[in-house]
Formats: structure tokens, C-alpha cells, sequence
């Protein structure tokens, strides 16, 4: 029985802190400015590290910085040699990735103001040697959770419907203490995370 509560105890405390970190977790926004001709305007705001990308229609990176400050980061790009077609800005920070639509005319080129998708990247918590994973599926996707150990061998694989929040906890009492590899899958996105956990 108290071995039951003190478990259950050890989950409390984890699901505290994976909602304190969403809580804690720093947001950007990215403001769009008034374009002039082919050259697109924007900021980003509340991300002292971003990276950026232009990608193609066809999945192609073209442009990428990784760009750094305090307050807002201001940048402008000159579309002018781009063909006419549809690209788009993929600003990706610790917390999330955010892809916006621009279309390039003969003429002009024009970002939307309101992301196209959002993805907020999955919130790994260890406490002692219990494991939380929580995630925001904002496009009500399904979720894949794979476990890894340090030499890549697979040791749990799941995947959830369509579900807009999920949190899985991991005891990794019973295991060799050592670095495991969480790959997550969800909302068009794939992310890794790496733990040191285990007795």
C-alpha cells in the first residue's frame, strides 16, 4: 500500500511539472509588416534563438539563419529572383515550429499574418528515475512514441488516434541507468529527445 502511494506520489509530482513547464514555456509570435514589392517584412518576438527557413512547395530548403536577440528580431527578405509559386516560412524556436504561407507574384510577394500550422514540440520531464512526456497536438493528429536505448534498440513503440493532448509516464527503475532516445511523431513533425535515466 504505501508503495502504491509513494508511486502515485511520484506521478503527481511529474504531472506537476510537465504542466508547470507548458506553463513556463516561452512563446513567439511573429508579426508580419507591410510588404513592399517582392521583399516580405516580419519580427519575431518573445525568442532570443529562432531558426529560420524558406522552404519550396516541394519540401526544399532554399534559405536558412538561425537568428538571435533580445525583444524582437527583425528581418526582411528579397523574394525578387523567386518564381512565381507558393513557399513558405518556417520559424522554429525551443518551444515550437510555426510555418507561415507566402505566395510570390510576377509582381509581389505576400506572407500570411496567421501560421498555416503550429506544432508545439513535446515537454520531457525526469524525476528520479520516472519519465514524463507530455505534448499539445494542436492538429489533432495521431501520436508515435518510440523508445530507444543508447545503442538504438527499440524498447517501446506506441501509437495514440487522434488526440489533441497526451501525457505518458515511464518508470525507468527496473532498467540500466544510461542515455534513452524518445522520437515522437505528430502534426506532420518528428522530434528527438534524449534522457539520462535508470538505476
Amino acid at each position: 500500500m504505501k508503495k502504491m502511494m509513494k508511486f502515485g506520489l511520484v506521478m503527481a509530482a511529474l504531472l506537476a511539472m510537465a504542466v508547470t513547464t507548458f506553463a513556463n514555456t516561452t512563446d513567439f509570435s511573429v508579426r508580419v509588416n507591410d510588404n513592399i514589392g517582392k521583399t516580405i517584412r516580419f519580427s519575431v518576438v518573445d525568442a532570443p534563438t529562432v531558426h529560420l527557413s524558406l522552404v519550396s512547395d516541394q519540401d526544399e530548403i532554399l534559405f536558412e539563419e538561425n537568428a538571435f536577440g533580445t525583444g524582437a528580431i527583425s528581418r526582411q527578405y528579397d523574394l525578387k529572383s523567386f518564381p512565381a509559386g507558393t513557399y513558405f516560412l518556417k520559424a522554429e524556436s525551443a518551444s515550437k515550429i510555426s510555418v507561415y504561407k507566402v505566395d510570390v507574384t510576377a509582381d509581389d510577394a505576400i506572407i500570411t499574418k496567421t501560421p498555416a500550422t503550429e506544432v508545439v514540440k513535446p515537454v520531457v520531464a525526469v524525476k528520479d528515475a520516472k519519465v514524463s512526456i507530455s505534448i499539445i497536438n494542436s492538429a489533432v493528429t495521431p501520436i508515435s512514441i518510440t523508445l530507444l536505448d543508447a545503442s538504438n534498440v527499440e524498447l517501446f513503440t506506441e501509437t495514440t488516434p487522434e488526440k489533441l493532448s497526451h501525457i505518458k509516464m515511464f518508470d525507468f527503475s527496473n532498467v540500466p541507468y544510461g542515455e534513452y532516445t524518445f522520437i515522437t511523431k505528430y502534426g506532420d513533425e518528428t522530434f528527438m529527445n534524449r534522457v539520462v535515466a535508470g538505476n
